[in-house]
């Protein structure tokens, strides 16, 4: 007949986690986090190329415009103005009707809202 003991598994069937394994776990999950980094860094790349390719491929104002109207919605990130990530944060109240204008057909190059003067007296 087998002993009791032997029917149960030993302590030595279950390790428990050491300073070793966390270690580990630790490093490969920076691993993953810069592989992470690196693909969104060379899906950025690709895509700054792709639309640097549409904006030279423009052959009009008119696809001139069409563009402008994408970058305006957020839709591209470059633009050959040098502007990256869309309008600076003073022309986000005039997108809409930019883009109304260059949707219209009138290519706009540049934008500044303008302030109310009190008058000098």
């Amino acid at each position: 007949m087998s002993r009791p003991d032997r029917l149960l598994p030993s302590a030595t069937a279950c390790p428990t986690p050491t300073a070793q394994d966390s270690r580990t776990a630790r490093a490969l999950s920076r691993v993953r986090e810069g592989n992470a980094l690196a693909a969104q860094w060379r899906d950025a790349g690709r895509r700054r190329r792709a639309e640097i390719r549409m904006w030279k491929g423009a052959r009009s104002l008119e696809d001139l415009a069409v563009l402008t109207v994408s970058w305006l919605r957020g839709d591209l990130l470059w633009h050959p103005n040098g502007h990256r990530g869309g309008p600076d944060p003073e022309t986000l109240s005039l997108v809409e009707a930019l883009a109304a204008a260059n949707a219209a057909g009138c290519l706009t190059l540049g934008s500044a809202t303008s302030l109310a003067m009190k008058a000098v007296r």
